[in-house]
């Protein structure tokens, strides 16, 4: 009987010790997966990023912020440029990029929110660490930061007041 008594306590303690040693390891988890929020919403791609593409060399410049604002790119590959120009949104790792305005004619994705990925690949450097956008037509491109001072010009916004206006259809009556 005393046998019994002493395994059983035994056990006990051995549950005992390994549920407190579950719940040790589960809040840990959970300070750890707050720690890397805070370090993510800390995290901005503002700023010029450069990137080496098979399409040429790609300045790409996020500005506004933290959050979300206005991006400027320009693709360079021998005697001719692309421009883009666009509003961009972050949250965590999901980058949304709506193009405004390019030069690639009949773009698939002009006017439409696309998703990307977005990942911070050097944790120490501000304001934009070195980071890597995959997605459609941006396969894991990754943009290091570019030397203080570096924008993107993509030239002056286009006159609208000289754009053909077709006025709406009057309803019929």
């Amino acid at each position: 009987m005393e046998t019994r008594v002493v395994m059983g306590y035994l056990m006990l303690t051995l549950w005992s010790g390994l549920g407190l040693g579950l719940i040790l390891l589960l809040v840990a988890m959970v300070l750890l997966v707050k720690a890397v929020d805070r370090w993510l919403e800390r995290q901005s791609p503002v700023g010029v990023g450069i990137a080496q593409t098979d399409s040429g060399k790609v300045k790409l410049q996020f500005e506004g912020g933290p959050r979300e604002g206005l991006y400027k790119q320009l693709t360079e590959s021998g005697d001719t440029q692309s421009r883009e120009f666009g509003h961009w949104m972050v949250e965590g790792e999901t980058l949304r990029i709506i193009i405004l305005a390019t030069d690639v004619r009949d773009h698939p994705r002009f006017g439409t929110d696309v998703v990307y990925q977005l990942t911070y690949l050097s944790l120490l450097r501000k304001p934009m660490p070195r980071i890597q956008i995959d997605g459609p037509d941006r396969p894991k491109i990754v943009y290091g930061r570019a030397k203080e001072g570096v924008t993107v010009d993509i030239g002056p916004a286009p006159d609208l007041s000289t754009a053909a206006h077709t006025p709406p259809a009057q309803p019929p009556t």
